[in-house]
């Protein structure tokens, strides 16, 4: 379900040749769980206490991610639609403007900045 069983529909679906429509109005800024990992490690061997944010450092809306799958599955960006979705299909508090958050604490310690969205989406969709 979630995010993860809409990619692999769009994917089904590109891969047979069939269109998309994917919203142009909501956003996301994943991390892979390779980056959470490494940053769960580092936080445990250097000791390091508190809450802290991570997302990606920007972020794309879904019609992007889908636009990207496309390419990645080698199919034509063509076969993607975008949609505005309204509040009466996705109530807004259910769909930020924006979703990249804070992680200045965390990079401070891991001594990097956070990976870009397309960086992330790539190593998830063309790394297959």
């Amino acid at each position: 379900g979630g995010l993860q069983g809409i990619l692999e529909s769009w994917q089904s679906s590109l891969q047979a040749n069939e269109e998309i429509v994917a919203a142009s109005n909501i956003y996301l800024s994943p991390v892979s769980v390779s980056q959470v990992v490494a940053t769960l490690l580092y936080t445990e061997n250097a000791r390091v206490a508190g809450c802290f944010n991570m997302s990606a450092s920007d972020q794309f809306s879904y019609y992007q991610a889908a636009e990207l799958l496309a390419e990645c599955v080698g199919i034509s960006a063509a076969k993607v639609g975008s949609e505005i979705i309204s509040s009466s299909k996705v109530p807004e508090k259910f769909r930020p403007a924006q979703t990249v958050l804070n992680c200045s604490a965390i990079g401070k310690y891991l001594e990097q900045e956070m990976p870009s969205t397309e960086s992330v989406l790539r190593e998830a969709f063309c790394s297959k």
